[in-house]
């Protein structure tokens, strides 16, 4: 009996192990790497000579060689968008930024001139939920009945 016990709890242990050593190997959707203090220093920098203001980067990872990064907006204009299937909303003007090389571009552009595909949009979405999500209160069905909405899309970007 207790050498059953045992080698149930033993398997049960090395299943766990096993477990943990893969999910630890696992990504969020999209590959949201870490952004590097030295290369958000730069990003920072370049925004407060170009534009003027501090910048808080709320980082969305790196598409094709660009940093991708959220700015919450001061208005309360909503904006809510769908670009290549991918819906982006939120409650106050917000714009998702591209940087590289000390150039700036906003997504919508960036999508249209073809630097970020579909599938990018698409991993920058689950990162924008995901912001959005974080600030959220109420239970996780309001938030997707909200956010996936779609009668009060402003405008559709294929």
């Amino acid at each position: 009996m207790k050498n059953k016990t045992l080698y149930k709890m033993s398997a049960i242990a090395i299943m766990l192990i096993v477990s943990i050593a893969v999910l630890s190997t696992c990504k969020p959707k999209g590959g949201n790497d870490m952004l590097s203090a030295e290369l958000e220093t730069k990003i920072k920098q370049d925004w407060q000579e170009q534009f003027g203001t501090e910048l808080t980067i709320n980082y969305y990872g790196t598409h094709n060689d660009y940093v991708v990064f959220f700015v919450p907006g001061m208005e309360t204009v909503i904006t809510n968008v769908k670009i290549a299937g991918t819906i982006f909303r939120g409650n106050n003007s917000w714009t998702i930024y591209l940087w590289k090389n000390g150039s700036f571009s906003n997504m919508i552009d960036a999508y249209q001139q073809g630097l970020l595909t579909a599938e990018d949009i698409e991993k920058i979405g689950f990162h924008h939920r995901e912001t959005l999500k974080k600030s959220w209160i109420g239970s996780e069905n309001s938030f997707n009945e909200w956010y996936f909405n779609t009668d009060d899309i402003c405008s559709i970007i294929e």
